[in-house]
């Protein structure tokens, strides 16, 4: 599909590919360990784990958003990777902040790799989503998404592009 010149199935390909990469650089520099998508599909997957999501708004030659889908276990099994020895009380007041600085250097990273597709790109701060919001936006975007395989667990990621109007 062509909107204002772009092919959209392709770039939407492009941006979820590089997404992907920050997303494995990240967690390779940070954590040590690697984060392998598994296939991408073309849609919202039913399988992303739902626990926590973060998601990052984006505007450029094509809007929508990405998001990052962690279960509370992996979520936990990578909070003790950035800080030995947690405790559970600990992780549970203090966990959305150590994910939101996971986004943080995700959307940082995010940002130079997609300028390198698209010149003039902006990012929302990364913001914690529930599930029913990631839902209500269904029949406005298009999706990619893919599980990731990382030591620590299932990771989702999921990228939506904004339909024209």
């Amino acid at each position: 599909m062509m909107r204002n010149g772009i092919k959209v199935e392709e770039k939407g390909k492009l941006y979820f590919q590089n997404i992907a990469e920050t997303i494995s650089s990240v967690f390779r520099s940070l954590l040590t360990t690697e984060a392998r998508p598994k296939k991408i599909f073309a849609r919202r997957l039913a399988s992303l784990p739902n626990d926590i999501i973060i998601k990052i708004d984006y505007s450029a030659d094509l809007t929508g958003y990405f998001a990052y889908f962690i279960s509370l276990k992996t979520a936990f099994a990578v909070c003790s990777k950035l800080v030995p020895g947690i405790s559970q009380d600990f992780f549970d007041g203090e966990h959305l902040d150590i994910l939101g600085e996971v986004g943080n250097m995700i959307a940082g990273n995010t940002i130079g790799r997609l300028q390198n597709i698209s010149a003039e790109i902006s990012l929302s701060p990364p913001e914690l989503a529930g599930f029913h919001e990631i839902l209500a936006t269904e029949r406005l975007h298009d999706f990619y998404s893919s599980n990731f395989e990382i030591e620590e667990g299932t990771m989702g990621v999921l990228l939506a592009i904004a339909k024209s109007k």
